[in-house]
């Protein structure tokens, strides 16, 4: 099954195995299905804040330090799905990408205007290796598998990837935005790997999230290019503490709806 079925960032956790992972466009049967069929003790349910049909025992909301609020306007103007007062409504509260910014302080100001009293983490992108994506073989974050690079990436916030990536002492010899959730067309990688090479690159450079929107035969189409992506993971900060809340409202859950984990 390819991204264009699923979605990618769905594949991601596919492909990854972590855990079972129910897609559809009613949530609440895609949760008895999973029910049904692996008995999980919990159910995580991703952009749910706005899904009101469906009673959540705990709402976790991740505010991005770089691109917080969206703008301060509700979508289409801004990034908004609702007014910041809906913060309230929040159990735990998560600022991502929080080394990467000088806004944190001011974030975390605003949301105690709306939240005073829901237990706050940061959290940072945290590099792990890099990772050949023709042959699946890693390499030490600190030993680059290339020697020039030249970084793409379809992200919503892709001034996180960029700022990850120089870090670590990579300096792009240049990099190229494209819409989240991008799907690259083969006219696009060759046109890609044919401005990096003029430019000196050795190798392409891009997320997870992107190589599973490559088309089929993308190898052919950057040659002589090598590509890689950048395997990270998040860092949070008194991680335990945020593992034991969860557990404690799981046990809560699974003492009170043994046979339905969600409901309408």
């Amino acid at each position: 099954m390819r991204a264009e079925h699923t979605g990618d960032e769905p594949q991601i956790f596919v492909r990854s195995g972590l855990a079972p992972v129910g897609i559809g466009a009613d949530r609440y049967q895609v949760g008895v299905a999973l029910q049904e069929a692996f008995t999980p003790d919990l159910i995580l349910l991703d952009d749910g804040m706005q899904h009101r049909k469906l009673s959540r025992d705990l709402e976790v909301v991740l505010i991005d330090a770089l691109k917080p609020f969206g703008g301060g306007h509700l979508f289409p103007v801004g990034r908004l799905r609702e007014p910041l007062e809906g913060l309230s409504r929040a159990g735990v509260l998560l600022i991502t990408r929080s080394a990467f910014s000088d806004l944190t302080p001011a974030v975390v100001k605003t949301v105690r205007r709306y939240n005073p009293d829901a237990p706050m983490f940061r959290a940072s992108v945290e590099p792990q290796a890099w990772v050949d994506a023709a042959s699946g073989r890693e390499s030490p974050i600190a030993e680059w598998p290339f020697e020039r690079a030249g970084v793409f990436c379809g992200l919503g916030n892709p001034l996180a990837f960029r700022r990850t990536i120089e870090s670590l002492g990579v300096t792009p010899v240049d990099m190229v935005e494209f819409p989240d959730h991008h799907r690259y067309r083969p006219q696009e990688l060759q046109r890609l790997a044919g401005q990096m090479a003029a430019l000196g690159a050795t190798a392409l450079v891009t997320t997870e999230k992107d190589i599973v929107n490559l088309c089929e035969d993308w190898g052919s189409l950057i040659a002589p290019l090598e590509l890689y992506w950048l395997k990270v993971t998040m860092r949070i900060e008194r991680e335990q503490e945020l593992v034991n809340l969860v557990i404690k409202v799981t046990s809560r859950i699974s003492a009170r709806l043994p046979d339905r984990p969600v409901r309408p």
